[in-house]
């Protein structure tokens, strides 16, 4: 008798989840709150997200965080690491600039994933910005032409501030 539940169990399971797969539709709800490019892909929309590729050069990605970690002046990989200045203070406050102090920091400091994502974060931007350009029909093209240079230098910062802090990266254009 056991058994006989059991095979109708995992039967029941096995349609119904053969049923709910068929369904396609079911992946192809857009996400919701996200602007897609039809709604960008216009002069107003490229100037906007523009200034949001300016607005990554503070270091504070999607307004979260603190900027300590991917400040773009590198105070501490610069100035400190360079023995130019000393976090003052005591050894309990921000305990991962220490092994940067000392040379002994390693991957797993939380200061370098957080530079990484912020400078990247300015990349996507910028990355954004040139291909909605090349999508928008009411830019003029003295226009095209301004805002392709603002987001290549941009792109350019973004890269040379990912080179000098770790070398061999990867490009995506």
């Amino acid at each position: 008798m056991k058994k006989i539940k059991y095979i109708f169990v995992i039967g029941g399971a096995i349609f119904f989840t053969v049923f709910i797969s068929c369904k396609k539709e079911f992946l192809q709800i857009p996400a919701q709150g996200a602007l897609g490019n039809e709604v960008l892909a216009n002069k107003i929309g490229v100037e906007k997200l523009l200034i949001g590729a300016y607005a990554d050069l503070d270091g504070v990605v999607n307004g979260t965080g603190s900027a300590w970690e991917s400040a773009p002046d590198n105070w501490i990989y610069g100035s400190i690491a360079g023995g130019e200045a000393h976090k003052g203070s005591f050894g309990g406050d921000q305990p991962a600039i220490d092994p940067i102090e000392k040379f002994t920091a390693d991957g797993s400091n939380g200061f370098f994933n957080d530079k990484w994502l912020a400078v990247y974060d300015g990349v996507t931007a910028t990355n954004a910005v040139l291909s909605l350009l090349a999508q928008a029909k009411d830019i003029s093209d003295a226009d095209r032409a301004n805002i392709k240079g603002q987001a290549r230098f941009l792109r350019g910062h973004y890269y040379f501030e990912l080179k000098k802090m770790f070398n061999m990266v990867p490009w995506i254009n």
